[in-house]
This record gives structure tokens, C-alpha cells and sequence, in this order.
């Protein structure tokens, strides 16, 4: 009986969509029980004949010449409706996608992101868009469906409906539930959240295209309750259209991106001035050796503080401690986002304000004071070096470039 479940659009054992409606009267069978006056005819239409006053007949229209459409057997829709079954046929209900970690989630959780995916899929992607999801039939009948208006029955309560035409309810059209499942499946098995925003940019893009804002910030409310994964891969999606800084808010540069929160008692393990060992391995610079910015140690600071943080640019320079403006303090993010090799320091940078915000501060960090030196770094800070051989794979510059403190830094 799983063919009657939502979740279910293909027979995987005749290659073909399910049919859902009646050719005659175009009505779905058995959404009503049978009249007690009326004999049941096996095979046949039992749903009220059009325009039949309030005692309608029956339909009684053979249902064995309902039109069929036919899958190219082992194809994207096939594969997308026997991964679905396995999910459902599964004893422990848990689902074991890359995308969510070793640890795998439970299958509603999964399922809900498929539904919100749907929806944002149905809503707002094109046909040109979704050519590579499903053959020309299917995405032709996915096309009448979105043309011809929505039952009430489909949409959600009119006082709490939303402005999108198609809701976070499973359509009752076989081709729709096809084309949307197929097309966030293929974002949900992405092997981690990066591959997942690049393969989720196309529809984020589309969802932005129509007038509706979509920020990192309100990547919540474009579908329905999403998993914090889905919620990172959306946001990650979005991080070529932002602001160099608010990819430091919202940490788009690791998997564990979220929302931004108060941090402001990180200044508290800051120096004024980034550590030297830091700075150098940080700071961006021309291809002659010299800095492309001065007094980027104080700047780096600073942006360590803005990671995940809601506090304002001109409210972290005060926290550190520096007197350097913002507008500063946003052109060197501008041009670290703008390099590509320095790809890599935006990583290092919530790496590093993900560790002090799970220590005390730091001995040498009074506001106003040289930062501390490498030996009292490694004894405060013993997963340092690591950290930023892990997230920074560049170099460190000769003896010979290496500025003074307080200066730009490489």
C-alpha cells in the first residue's frame, strides 16, 4: 500500500508514473467512500460523474485506459523513488546520507528537508532549470500542474496560507511530487554541506530572482522547518552574493555555519594587534612581498571578533582595543575574499575564534598592549599551529618581509 503514501510518484517494477486521476472526470479515485446506495464496480470510476446534481451517479470510467507515463527504467526518477522506498522500509528509521554526518538523522528529519526543497523547487524553479531532473513528458505534466490553479484541499488553512502558490504539502500530481523529490534529492545526497550549496545555488538564485530577500540571515522561512544542515547548506549557497563580513557572521566558510549571536566577551582573549605567527601566515600581500593593507594585525583582530558575532564593526574596533575605522577594516576583507590565495583565511579565522570562545583569556592581551609572544601563544593557545596549518596552507613570507608590530603583516 505504499503507492498511497505522498511520498510515493513511480512503479518501479512497470516503469512508469503512478496515474492519479481519472481521464474522464479528472477527479483522484477513492478520496471519498463509496455511496452505500451504489454497487461497487471493480476497475471502474467511483467518483461522482461531473455535474450530477446532489445525488450524483458514478463515474464508472474504465480505469485500466487511464494514460500512463513511462520511466526510462534505472533513470534519475527510478533512483529517487527506490531511495525513498528504502528510507521507509527501514526498521530503525534513520537515514544515512553523507550530507548529515556519521551520526545520520532520523527520517523525518530528513523527509522534512526533502518537502522543504520540494516546495521551493515547485515555486520557483523553471523549466530550464529542471532538464536534467526528468524527461520532457514528466516535466510537461509538471507544467500543467503549475499553470492550473490549486485546490483548497492542497494548501494550507487560508488564514495562515502563505504567498506561495505551492505549499509545504505534497502535491496531487504524480509528475510534481516526481520533479521536486528528484530535485532535492539530489541536493540531499551531496557527499558534504559545500557540494550541497554549490548544487543548491541554481534554486537559492531562482528564490532571490523572484523579489524575495534571501539573506543568510532568513534562509529559515524559505520552506518549512529545516535541519540545521539544510540550514547550512542554504546559507553556504548564498555566500558569493554577500558581503565579505557577513560571511564572517555567518560563518559560511565551515560546515558549521549559523545564525549570529553575541560574542563580544571574545575580545576578552584578543589582542589589539593578531598574533605575529598569525598575522604573518593571514595577512594578504602584493606579488612584490609588500602588504596590501597597513596595521593588518589590528584589522585581523578585529575581524577574528566579528566571526559569528552580531556586534557592529565600529563596536569591535572599540572592543580590541584599536583605532582603526571600519570602512578599513571591511576593504581588507574585501580583498581577502577577492584573492584567491587567501581563500583559506576566513577558515582560519572562525577556527581560531571558535577555540578562544572556549577559553579564558589570555595573559597578554591587555587593550593597548603588544600581542603576546610566540612562546606565551603556544602556551596559551596549544592548538595554534594546528589550527592554522590546517586552514591556511600558504607559506610563511621570508625573514626579510616581515614588518614591524603594528604594521601590515603577511
Amino acid at each position: 500500500m505504499t503507492w498511497r503514501l505522498g511520498w510515493s510518484f513511480a512503479c518501479t517494477r512497470h516503469h512508469v508514473l503512478l496515474a492519479d486521476r481519472c481521464p474522464a472526470c479528472l477527479r483522484a479515485p477513492r478520496l471519498r467512500s463509496h455511496p452505500r446506495r451504489e454497487v461497487p464496480r471493480p476497475g471502474r470510476c467511483a467518483s461522482a460523474a461531473p455535474g450530477g446534481g446532489p445525488r450524483p451517479g458514478r463515474c464508472h470510467h474504465p480505469l485500466a485506459d487511464t494514460p500512463i507515463t513511462v520511466l526510462a527504467p534505472g533513470g534519475a526518477l527510478e533512483k529517487t523513488q527506490n531511495l525513498i522506498d528504502t528510507a521507509l522500509a527501514a526498521r530503525d528509521q534513520v537515514v544515512h546520507w553523507p550530507l548529515y554526518g556519521p551520526s545520520s538523522v532520523p527520517l523525518r528529519t530528513a523527509l522534512r528537508d526533502v518537502k522543504s526543497l520540494g516546495a521551493l523547487v515547485l515555486n520557483h524553479a523553471t523549466l530550464a532549470d529542471l532538464q536534467n531532473v526528468a524527461p520532457v513528458e514528466v516535466l510537461e505534466r509538471l507544467e500543467r500542474y503549475r499553470t492550473n490553479p490549486l485546490s483548497l484541499r492542497s494548501q494550507r488553512h487560508p488564514d495562515t496560507r502563505r504567498s506561495d502558490v505551492h505549499s509545504y504539502y505534497a502535491p496531487d500530481d504524480a509528475a510534481a511530487t516526481a520533479v521536486a523529490i528528484t530535485a532535492a534529492i539530489r541536493i540531499l545526497c551531496a557527499a558534504d554541506i559545500p557540494a550541497a550549496a554549490d548544487a543548491a545555488r541554481w534554486l537559492t538564485e531562482r528564490v532571490a530572482a523572484s523579489g524575495r530577500a534571501l539573506y543568510p540571515a532568513r534562509v529559515v522561512s524559505v520552506g518549512g522547518t529545516l535541519s540545521p544542515v539544510l540550514e547550512a547548506t542554504l546559507r553556504c549557497s548564498r555566500e558569493s552574493q554577500i558581503m565579505p563580513v557577513y560571511r564572517l557572521r555567518h560563518r559560511t566558510a565551515i560546515h558549521s555555519t549559523r545564525a549570529p549571536a553575541n560574542h563580544d566577551a571574545r575580545a576578552g582573549t584578543l589582542p589589539a594587534c593578531l598574533w605575529p605567527e598569525w598575522a604573518l601566515r593571514l595577512s594578504p600581500r602584493h606579488s612584490n612581498g609588500r602588504p596590501a593593507a597597513q596595521r593588518t594585525d589590528e584589522l585581523l583582530a578585529v575581524a577574528c571578533l566579528l566571526v559569528g558575532n552580531t556586534t557592529s564593526i565600529q563596536a569591535a574596533t572599540r572592543l580590541t582595543g584599536t583605532n582603526v575605522t571600519g570602512h578599513n577594516v571591511s576593504t581588507l576583507l574585501a580583498e581577502i575574499t577577492r584573492r584567491s590565495d587567501c581563500a583559506d583565511v576566513l577558515h582560519a579565522l572562525i577556527l581560531l575564534a571558535d577555540h578562544l570562545d572556549q577559553h579564558t583569556a589570555l595573559p597578554s592581551t591587555t587593550r593597548g598592549a603588544a600581542p603576546c609572544s610566540p612562546n606565551a601563544l603556544a602556551l596559551s593557545i596549544p592548538a595554534a599551529g594546528a589550527i592554522c596549518s590546517a586552514a591556511c596552507a600558504r607559506p610563511t613570507p621570508p625573514t626579510s618581509l616581515t614588518p614591524s608590530a603594528g604594521s601590515s603583516t603577511p
